[in-house]
């Protein structure tokens, strides 16, 4: 693939989140600032979902490195609900997923962007016993 990491962003505000698409190349400090951007347009409008399409991506890095990033992104997304969409065959996603999952970080991977919106998108709909509870 060989090109820089390149994203591009936009707020979907009918779903109250932020979505991305990248493509390119990926270095660890360039996920981790990658992160630190869209949760900084996140917090400017009050989201807490980002959808983050990475399916065009090569993670330019060992596993041993892929750890490292978690561990500097757990800080970072704790409070976020985190959809990827992501090339599910690359056991480094797998290890991403797995880590998030010891770590209580809400970060799940998706084959495609409509399941992954609907993920990020169903606690938002409250059933009528919750909302006969309110």
């Amino acid at each position: 693939m060989n090109l820089p990491l390149q994203f591009n962003i936009y707020q979907d505000i009918e779903n109250q989140l932020i979505h991305a698409t990248v493509i390119g190349q990926a270095t660890p400090q360039e996920i981790v600032d990658m992160y630190k951007e869209l949760t900084a347009l996140a917090n400017k409008y009050y989201y807490t979902k980002l959808l983050v399409n990475i399916s065009a991506v090569e993670i330019a890095y060992s596993s041993s490195h892929v750890l490292k990033v978690l561990n500097k992104l757990e800080l970072i997304l704790s409070n976020y609900k985190v959809a990827r969409v992501a090339c599910l065959a690359n056991y480094k996603n797998d290890l991403i997923e797995s880590f998030s999952e010891k770590k209580s970080l809400n970060i799940k991977n998706f084959s495609d962007e409509e399941s992954a919106k609907h993920w990020l998108c169903k606690a938002n709909i409250a059933s009528p016993k919750e909302a006969v509870a309110v």
